[in-house]
């Protein structure tokens, strides 16, 4: 059984772009359409991109993973990725409250049933 249901490539994308579309109006609503707040917006995506990715391989390989040393010990140890995954949703909390937004209505109720408030 899969962590969470991830979207199609193509999909994600079209998704991607939404979000950016969505965060990008809110600034301009807010006056705050500067270098300084587009770049944390393109931030912003790279975390997403990248809690994409660790989501996948949470998927992919599970919660816990097996590990062998080369010295004849071998057991299972906590997926990393699980970890990364809490930084990158905080961080990505921290950059929306950095620049005053939230996080866009009309994409949480995707198809895929990806209905993260971390968008």
């Amino acid at each position: 059984m899969a962590f969470t249901k991830l979207l199609p490539e193509k999909e994600r994308m079209k998704k991607r772009e939404r979000i950016e579309a969505e965060l990008k109006k809110q600034l301009d609503e807010k006056g705050l359409n500067n270098p300084i707040f587009l770049d944390r917006i393109d931030s912003y995506l790279g975390y997403w991109d990248m809690e994409q990715a660790l989501v996948k391989d949470i998927n992919e390989r599970g919660f816990f993973t097996e590990y062998n040393n080369g010295g004849g010990q071998v057991g299972t140890k906590k997926n990393d990725s699980t970890i990364l995954l809490q930084k990158y949703t905080k961080q990505m909390l921290d950059t929306l409250q950095f620049m005053g937004l939230k996080p866009p209505t009309d994409v949480k109720k995707d198809v895929g049933g990806n209905d993260d408030p971390n968008l």
